[in-house]
């Protein structure tokens, strides 16, 4: 191998994958010594019954807890900051994530909260030299995802929203890594079509993103290639059949895209989706994912090549592409992939009026997913992206 650069790869997260890998819970908060737990995780969930196979494994094993179910979508600073004062209060020593990536982002940012001083708000990346650090190790956590998408069960990110300026900011530290995901794909089979959708559709943006952007490496390629071939092969399948070997599938590539992502970092259709997230209440892997095709247009000069590996990792017969033109292949085939799982490019039900669209550029211009792009993107760029997409 020609040219191999330098990296580095960490990953502190114990994985236990598989149908029915819930059960192995058990052992593991012995492991880890629980003594008093906190499950986060939301109402619906709890309706669901999943909530319930949890609870009956932490009670088998005599093990005390406290269930926090106010987890929302897009988690606010102020909640992670009084759901942590009840950890503290409630003297627990673990935590439990059961749900999607605002569950583990909430669980993140509380497992910092509870073992440090101040404001999860001071901990945030955008703070710059004014960000804390963080001091005290974070409690423990399990994550247990029940959707295939965000990946943050093996990341160490939590993603948390300024309330007053809506806009969505990172606590990112090794320290938060989850100690354990327990990814059991039997969990996301009663995921209404629509959520699994849009969170496939952030399977494709954490791996495609992490692909093209400018700390991508050679390991982390393998992970990124991989989840984009099964996302083409696997989501349509689990969107409109709900076919449990699909979800396998989906879940295995959620967790190698969401590794990918956490070591290369996202592009602009992150930098981008946070804003239409927080401003327009777009869903995330909706936003993300109708923005990898204004991402592959505005960096198609200097993605031509990358764009061909993506193809032949595919399988695709790239002696039918003409040269310079393999953006616009791939292009057409998430519109088709969207087309199968019945997602609109257009986002005409949410509100993008030339006051959110100022918003949103100002917020999107800053957001650090703009430093990894492979090209350089300036506000007018932004603005016309948001204006093709409204």
């Amino acid at each position: 191998m020609e040219n191999l650069n330098s990296f580095q790869f960490l990953l502190s997260t114990k994985i236990i994958f598989g149908k029915d890998q819930l059960n192995s819970l058990g052992d593991q908060l012995a492991e880890i010594s629980a003594k008093k737990i906190m499950i986060v995780t939301d109402k619906g969930l709890i309706k669901a019954g999943i909530v319930d196979k949890v609870l009956d494994i932490i009670k088998r094993n005599n093990i005390d807890y406290y269930l926090y179910d106010e987890v929302i979508p897009n988690p606010r600073i102020n909640v992670v900051d009084e759901a942590a004062a009840i950890c503290k209060n409630e003297n627990c020593n673990v935590l439990i994530a059961i749900g999607g990536g605002s569950a583990m982002d909430t669980t993140k940012g509380i497992s910092v909260m509870a073992t440090n001083e101040g404001s999860s708000y001071d901990y945030l990346d955008g703070r710059g030299e004014s960000k804390k650090e963080i001091s005290n190790d974070p409690l423990p956590i399990i994550a247990i995802p029940t959707t295939s998408g965000t990946g943050s069960e093996v990341s160490f990110y939590s993603v948390l929203t300024d309330p007053e300026t809506k806009i969505k900011d990172s606590i990112s530290s090794h320290k938060i890594y989850p100690v354990v995901a327990i990814i059991d794909p039997v969990l996301t089979k009663n995921l209404p079509s629509f959520i699994t959708a849009c969170t496939g559709l952030d399977v494709l943006g954490h791996a495609l993103e992490a692909y093209t952007s400018t700390i991508e490496n050679p390991m982390t390629d393998l992970f990124a290639l991989e989840a984009i071939k099964i996302v083409f092969n696997s989501l349509a399948e689990a969107v409109n059949s709900g076919d449990i070997e699909a979800r396998v599938n989906m879940s295995y590539a959620s967790m190698l895209a969401g590794i990918a992502m956490s070591h290369c970092g996202a592009t602009i259709p992150h930098a981008l989706g946070c804003p239409l997230t927080g401003h327009c209440g777009m869903p995330h892997g909706l936003a993300v994912g109708i923005l990898q095709i204004p991402m592959l247009e505005f960096n198609k000069e200097v993605l031509q090549d990358k764009v061909k590996n993506v193809l032949k990792y595919m399988d695709e017969d790239i002696n039918n592409i003409d040269e310079g033109q393999y953006h616009t292949y791939l292009i057409n085939k998430i519109k088709e992939l969207m087309k199968k799982i019945n997602i609109e490019e257009a986002v005409n039900k949410y509100v993008m009026d030339e006051k959110s669209i100022d918003l949103m550029s100002k917020d999107a211009i800053i957001h650090g997913c703009t430093l990894i792009n492979p090209k350089k993107i300036s506000i007018e760029d932004i603005i016309n992206i948001y204006n093709e997409i409204g």
